[in-house]
């Protein structure tokens, strides 16, 4: 049902998969929220979205990207050249899409599987929500919308899907 909801709808979703542990929403307050932002250009909008929605709520917003190759590379087994290469490709369509967005997000590039840095950054900056894209696996629509159900899964907190 969850499936069907997170494809079919344009709207956020609400979803965790530790949300019975969170009592009634009355008790349920976050201050800090992680955005995992994918470097497809339609982040742009949702960027925007996560950046208003979290000023609206007076929250904390961190922002972290999973930063990968065509083949998986464990952190700390990349070489220099590679992991530059790919941090500076990468670090170029960020600023492109904050660009676009009108934000100026510091934004922590991690290498490895997107839910584990996703769950990895949660824990760390002890975030009370996730703020993740979604959308239909098409084409070249970008690896953090097909990994939504992991990210969910693996998530310590609530996710909301946009």
């Amino acid at each position: 049902m969850t499936a069907k909801v997170l494809h079919d709808t344009e709207l956020p979703v609400w979803t965790g998969v530790h949300t019975d542990q969170l009592g009634s929403q009355k008790q349920f307050e976050s201050s800090r929220f992680l955005w995992a932002v994918d470097t497809q250009p339609r982040d742009a909008l949702l960027l925007r979205w996560a950046a208003q929605f979290s000023s609206e709520q007076n929250a904390d917003l961190k922002v972290v990207h999973a930063v990968h190759a065509a083949a998986p590379i464990s952190s700390g087994h990349e070489t220099p050249a590679l992991r530059d290469f790919l941090l500076e490709t990468t670090q170029e369509r960020l600023v492109q899409l904050q660009a676009h967005a009108s934000t100026n997000f510091k934004i922590e590039m991690r290498f490895g599987r997107v839910g584990n840095v996703v769950r990895d950054a949660a824990l760390e900056h002890q975030a009370d929500l996730i703020l993740i894209g979604r959308g239909v696996i098409q084409g070249m629509l970008g690896r953090l919308r097909s990994e939504a159900y992991a990210i969910i899964r693996e998530a310590p907190c609530p996710v909301i899907s946009i």
